[in-house]
């Protein structure tokens, strides 16, 4: 795609071209943008293993200190084979009585109540930690929170993106991604774990789709396609860690600070990444975008033409003599 600024045109994919689709510049460029990629593998289903579905039952407080296999046929009705969840029978015996009397005859099993609490399985799961059994809504809203985060995340990482450049905007989102991420593994209510949960993804979640568009703009048309698969494979890995790491550590809290923890180091993207020399060429910063090309000639041991150079330092003088003589007019 040729770049027209200012009457005068570069062909940036056939600069690319010249310095091949995956020479060691891309190569290296490559790997760095396809960390946040594989974390963002990781962040987008999250919210899946942070509040699961487990088994838990009513607690009859009358009987809790027998062998359950004494009491708890009489004490839960069924639904559809299994213990029920959320009912228990009315218990009608004397609640003065000693343990020992949690026998059928104590409950009264015409009439079923909803429980006031709970026992929970051994299970880990924020159900648990923040008592919501029984309330389904409470958990998918988890999911929900943070897929309604998106619909921030991807204008304002686009407007951060455009105006800034590719790698600010990526930076700030992944240090979003780690810091909101990292906090809400210590999240002491379900209100602080929702709002962190939204925070994360409205200010972290453009992070996969900013390096997305970084690494397509870093290789020619040619090596699109199997750049693009490599991200594809990439972020379908990172959410098979994920998978691997949730069994693995068994505490939703440990899994969100192992995984969050890194995305704070890709804010030396800053000064480790090359910015995007598409963007570099939009905004008229033609050194910038230059000492980029000559650095990637040299890492891919390639000589650009002089033919499709020459029109980048003629713009590059023509946009000096229009600011200069822009800047005299006004004096």
């Amino acid at each position: 795609m040729a770049k027209d600024i200012g009457g005068e045109t570069i062909d940036l994919d056939a600069i690319l071209q010249q310095l091949g689709p995956f020479g060691r510049y891309n190569v290296v460029n490559y790997a760095l943008l396809l960390f946040p990629i594989y974390l963002a593998g990781m962040y987008g289903s999250v919210f899946v293993f942070e509040a699961p579905d487990l088994n838990y039952r009513c607690e009859v407080s009358q009987c809790e200190g027998l062998n359950h296999s004494i009491w708890l046929e009489h004490a839960i009705p069924r639904d559809k084979g299994d213990l029920a969840k959320c009912k228990h029978y009315e218990w009608i015996g004397n609640n003065s009585l000693s343990n020992d009397t949690c026998s059928a005859e104590y409950f009264n099993t015409s009439a079923v109540n909803e429980c006031s609490r709970y026992v929970y399985s051994d299970e880990d799961s924020a159900v648990k930690d923040f008592n919501l059994g029984c309330q389904n809504w409470k958990r998918t809203l988890i999911g929900t929170i943070h897929n309604s985060g998106l619909f921030i995340s991807l204008p304002l990482t686009g407007i951060v993106s455009d105006r800034y450049g590719r790698k600010v905007a990526l930076s700030i989102a992944s240090l979003m991604n780690g810091v909101f991420g990292f906090i809400r593994s210590f999240s002491t209510s379900y209100t602080m774990m929702l709002t962190f949960e939204f925070l994360e993804a409205a200010l972290g979640a453009g992070a996969y789709s900013t390096a997305f568009v970084l690494a397509m703009e870093l290789v020619g048309p040619k090596g699109r396609v199997f750049g693009n698969t490599i991200i594809n494979a990439i972020y379908v890995l990172g959410l098979m860690t994920l998978a691997g790491l949730s069994w693995w550590l068994q505490s939703w809290r440990q899994l969100l600070r192992v995984i969050y923890a890194p995305a704070m180091l890709v804010i030396s993207y800053l000064w480790i990444l090359n910015e995007s020399v598409r963007w570099l060429l939009s905004k008229q910063r033609h050194a910038e975008a230059a000492r980029i090309l000559k650095k990637a000639m040299k890492m891919n041991r390639v000589e650009l033409s002089n033919q499709v150079l020459s029109p980048l330092h003629e713009m590059k003088e023509n946009f000096d003599k229009k600011r200069d003589q822009a800047t005299f007019g006004r004096t």
